[in-house]
């Protein structure tokens, strides 16, 4: 799936197994900007999937607005 934020599409995926950030530790979740991916390992829970996955997009969008050139563009979905 891919996911508008900001100006970029990320590419949203669950995952097999453990991720591991740069330094080789364990996480829930990656938010890679040079990709432009966002990873949830399937080793979370279900029952807290959706808040992990909302803190990444919360981290793509803060990447976005303050790391970019490009003008930040709000966020307008199908949110009720």
């Amino acid at each position: 799936m891919n996911l508008d934020i900001g100006s970029r599409s990320y590419r949203f995926q669950v995952v097999p197994g453990p991720l591991r950030n740069r330094e080789g530790k364990r996480c829930a979740t990656l938010c890679d900007h040079a990709k432009g991916e966002i990873l949830v390992s399937d080793a979370v829970p279900w029952q807290v999937r959706s808040e992990i996955t909302a803190l990444a997009v919360s981290e793509a969008w803060r990447h976005q607005a303050f790391n970019s050139a490009a003008p930040v563009i709000p966020f307008v979905g199908g949110v009720k």
